[in-house]
């Protein structure tokens, strides 16, 4: 995608200023999610974005028989983790603080 001139703290500094907008309680499968974080932190390092047929996938998948019938299933499973059941990993960031290394 591209190339970066920046400095691990530089990185460390950003992840932090994001981590409070990708937890358990604000992820969706469908609207932000792994794929949403990667396109900020790519736009962040290099300043393009990853490309839309990855960050679109979700909305492809919605517009099929097979999409439609799932979402109330998915729809049902984001409330459930929102509402902190079902999340039985590992979240470094749960406690509000994002620990990385000593750059």
């Amino acid at each position: 995608i591209g190339f970066i001139s920046m400095t691990l703290n530089q990185f460390h500094t950003f992840l932090r200023s994001v981590s409070h907008r990708f937890t358990p309680q604000t992820y969706s499968l469908l609207s932000h999610n792994c794929n949403n974080f990667t396109d900020e932190a790519v736009k962040f390092l290099t300043g393009k974005p990853i490309p839309n047929y990855i960050t679109g996938l979700p909305n492809e998948v919605l517009q099929t028989p097979l999409g439609t019938m799932l979402l109330p299933m998915i729809q049902n499973m984001e409330a459930q983790v929102q509402q902190g059941q079902g999340m039985g990993g590992f979240v470094p960031w749960a406690d509000g603080t994002l620990n990385l290394p000593s750059d």
